[in-house]
């Protein structure tokens, strides 16, 4: 997470190359990143 916020705070994407991507949210495309052992992206429900 502190390297997401890092980079978002850097360059406001908080996307880089050696991580899941984070994904933009949009109504058509509602998604969450969860952060537990594995850090996975899953569709808002």
């Amino acid at each position: 997470m502190q390297a997401y916020f890092t980079q978002f705070v850097k360059t406001g994407n908080p996307n880089q190359e050696d991580q899941l991507d984070w994904p933009l949210v949009a109504a058509d495309h509602p998604a969450k990143i969860v952060f537990n052992q594995a850090i996975t992206v899953e569709k808002l429900t």
